[in-house]
């Protein structure tokens, strides 16, 4: 037996053999495990991207899919000058446009020139105009802010002081004779006018305005006996966006909002103003070129 056992375990056809069955084994469990290791760098992988998708969606800016191009029409305007004339702001006054610079308020006519209007009691700078209309009749009111924060009435001379909390009137809109908007550093405040005692009185805080790229807000009826308003904001070219009109319903129901894209040709947005017929009108101007309806 020990002889046998001794032959046996020297004989090379059958170490040979031994062998090439444990390289077998070893190959069968490498192919086992890597096919493992493979599934489950695959499945990783498609988790990986899952996720990324995912964020891309929660990313996605929604209102961006249902934007839609705004028809642009340019308004030839005679400027009173093409190099130092720079509004700062513009008013949708009944069926025409009150425009103002640092200094002075204007009327658009007709005929698409520009009539000089007397404010009086004030002398600017200006921060914004807006106007106040009973019926057609509409003439221009000024926010000023030096030496304090007023709304100047140009007709009446009345200057009324706006609240201050969290800060000063930044930019003002009206409806009709008594009803007056104004964003406190992106707080918009609705005020009615009180004619027994010539003041603007507070009546409650709105809503919150993102203050990003916001050059303008203006606030329009839905139409005669509506207690329904519209809200635009007005807002400068950001990073992936070009100029924009944002138009938003405020009331009761569920909240809704149009978007209209500006073409990124145009000139640089400093003002806008919004008709109760829902058309938007922009006020663009680039430092050294004329202004633009």
């Amino acid at each position: 037996l020990d002889d046998a056992e001794s032959r046996t375990r020297e004989d090379p056809e059958w170490q040979l053999k031994h062998l090439l069955a444990g390289c077998r084994a070893s190959i069968l469990r490498a192919r086992r495990q890597g096919g493992t290791t493979m599934a489950l760098g695959h499945f990783l992988a498609a988790i990986t991207w899952s996720s990324m998708l995912v964020w891309s969606i929660v990313q996605l800016p929604w209102e961006d899919l249902n934007a839609r191009s705004i028809a642009v029409e340019d308004l030839i305007v005679s400027w009173p000058s093409n190099i130092y004339f720079k509004p700062r702001a513009l008013a949708c006054a009944g069926q025409w446009l009150v425009l103002a610079d640092e200094f002075g308020t204007f009327a658009l006519r007709e005929d698409k020139s520009l009539e000089r209007l007397t404010c009086s009691n004030a002398s600017g700078p200006f921060a914004d105009v807006t106007a106040r209309c009973t019926g057609d009749d509409c003439w221009p009111l000024v926010l000023s802010r030096e030496p304090r924060a007023e709304l100047i009435d140009c007709r009446s001379g009345r200057a009324a002081t706006l609240l201050h909390v969290p800060g000063p009137a930044d930019q003002v809109a009206t409806i009709g004779s008594d009803d007056f908007f104004a964003l406190h550093s992106g707080l918009l405040t609705q005020y009615q006018w009180n004619s027994a005692q010539s003041v603007l009185k507070p009546l409650w805080r709105m809503v919150e305005v993102d203050p990003h790229g916001l050059q303008a807000f203006d606030v329009a009826s839905m139409g005669k006996d509506s207690n329904m308003h519209l809200l635009a904001t007005f807002r400068n070219a950001s990073a992936g966006r070009p100029a924009h009109v944002e138009v938003h319903k405020m009331s009761s129901g569920p909240p809704t909002r149009r978007l209209w894209m500006l073409p990124w040709s145009l000139p640089t947005l400093r003002s806008g103003c919004l008709m109760e017929n829902g058309t938007a009108y922009v006020l663009l101007q680039d430092d050294g070129s004329p202004p633009m309806l």
